[in-house]
């Protein structure tokens, strides 16, 4: 969850040369074993929900020395024997322990290791995304200098230069974004807070989403910057209290970490009279940052996320690597000093996702027009996109097929007019159980995964799943659509 202590934490560990590790607050016990031990983290800083979640697996963990928790006044009571090898302070404590205390100077390289934020894979466990100093310093700059960019006089749309409207202010007041995505995102971390905070933005901090609790923060704090998934652009613009609150400061608006579908850009005009609609195309292995796109460029090319940032470069590939034309849809390929430096011990899926001379395979399907503008055209990994969450097939598969009466299983996304895509599975079911497959008994059967990745559609097949080349993500959908027995 956000806290302004995580904030705290994050800076002051990569400040002294330590490696930040974000862990989804979503994830279960086992997820969240996995991510510490696969890190191999010394230190967890978390809240009491998280520390609850943690304390059966504190004494399995072999490198870990010592919690902090924040806002948890009984921590100290809830020591055991069983942890007796782990220290467990809470935050303010160790606050004031270092009061008066000179800090010490600390040298490290630009290329050392600053952040592993794990993402979903299309198998198996999530991979540790190891993230430089250089590297995330390179995006949040890009983006900075895109919105100084943005912000001039000149704008190049459809061939021609228009003129941008510029309101001479004597004093103008301070930025403002409100960071309402989950810090453990790339999103929330570096395209919302790190960006923020090199820009001396204010920022209004939200411990979670709720598009009631953001109208009203809008209106009191004056935020100028808005960006969310677009379920959350959408949720505050379907709110029925919408009208009712004051939403003019707001500058810009815009949605990254999932598809935003054309209609938004339209939807962010109508009812933001003066904010401009942005859009990013990007993801944990890029710092966040590929493209860029608002204003009136966004307006004539709602269908596009922009041209890339500075720095990086962009080609589309074929199967074989070799770069094609413009409007030939391809592999979406990115290079630049913002590229992550490797999968965190897998040197197996390094591999397979950067080229021997830097190139990075984004995992997706896409095209770029003859003005060099982007377009995201479908997802070549076997990977669903909920609310912003990357949720593998393969992963929730595995999971299903614990249920004893699963004899084939397939996962997929359906559309969902919010959320962007939910998960669904189509179940083949062994002759002795066919009447046990039901949806409640398929969720029973993920209770290791988050909350967030469980089935929420069940589709029953009385025959052996039909599977294309490829995956089973990508060519289920095509066959449901046309069978009468889903439930």
């Amino acid at each position: 969850r956000n806290f302004p202590e995580y904030a705290v934490a994050f800076i002051a560990a990569t400040s002294i040369g330590a490696i930040a590790v974000p862990m989804n607050s979503w994830w279960t016990t086992e997820e969240l074993k996995y991510g510490l031990e696969n890190s191999g983290s010394k230190v967890i800083f978390c809240d009491e929900e998280r520390f609850n979640r943690l304390k059966p697996i504190l004494g399995e963990l072999s490198t870990l020395k010592g919690v902090i928790t924040m806002r948890y006044e009984n921590v100290t009571k809830d020591s055991n024997d069983s942890r007796a090898s782990v220290r467990v302070e809470d935050y303010e404590t160790v606050l004031s322990r270092g009061q008066g205390q000179t800090l010490p100077r600390v040298t490290f390289d630009k290329d050392d290791v600053a952040v592993i934020m794990y993402t979903s894979g299309t198998t198996g466990h999530p991979k540790g995304v190891v993230l430089t100093h250089r590297g995330m310093v390179t995006a949040i700059r890009a983006v900075s200098l895109n919105a100084a960019i943005a912000g001039t006089a000149r704008r190049l749309v459809g061939g021609k230069t228009t003129l941008a409207k510029q309101t001479p202010q004597k004093k103008p007041g301070q930025k403002s974004t409100m960071l309402n995505v989950p810090l453990f995102h790339a999103t929330g971390l570096h395209a919302v807070f790190l960006t923020s905070f090199f820009m001396a933005r204010k920022i209004i901090m939200m411990y979670k989403w709720d598009p009631e609790v953001a109208l009203q923060l809008i209106e009191k704090e004056k935020v100028t910057h808005f960006t969310g998934v677009p379920t959350m652009v959408m949720e505050l613009m379907n709110s029925p209290n919408f009208s009712k609150y004051d939403t003019s400061s707001l500058g810009a608006v815009g949605g990254g970490g999932a598809p935003v579908p054309p209609s938004m850009v339209k939807n962010i005009q109508t009812k933001f009279k003066k904010a401009s609609p942005t859009q990013g195309y990007g993801m944990t292995e890029t710092n966040a940052v590929v493209c860029v796109t608002g204003g009136a460029v966004f307006a004539a090319k709602p269908k596009s996320c922009g041209k890339p940032v500075v720095l990086c470069n962009l080609e589309i590939w074929d199967d074989n690597g070799n770069r094609l034309p413009p409007e030939t849809p391809g592999n979406i390929m990115v290079r630049g000093p913002h590229m992550m430096k490797e999968y965190w011990r897998n040197e197996e899926a390094t591999r397979k996702t950067i080229s021997s001379d830097g190139w990075l395979d984004t995992g997706d399907i896409g095209k770029v027009d003859a003005e060099g503008f982007l377009y995201i055209m479908d997802r070549a990994k076997d990977m669903i996109i909920r609310g912003g969450e990357n949720i593998s097939c393969a992963d929730v598969e595995a999971a299903v097929y614990e249920h004893e009466g699963v004899k084939e299983a397939a996962v997929f996304g359906v559309p969902h007019p919010i959320l962007g895509e939910e998960v669904a599975v189509a179940i083949y079911p062994k002759d002795s159980h066919k009447d046990q497959i039901n949806l409640e008994s398929v969720k029973k059967a993920c209770k290791s995964l988050a909350g967030f990745k469980h089935p929420v559609h069940l589709f029953i097949w009385d025959e052996q799943l039909p599977r294309g080349a490829r995956s089973s993500c990508s060519d289920l959908p095509k066959g449901l659509s046309q069978r009468p027995n889903q439930s």
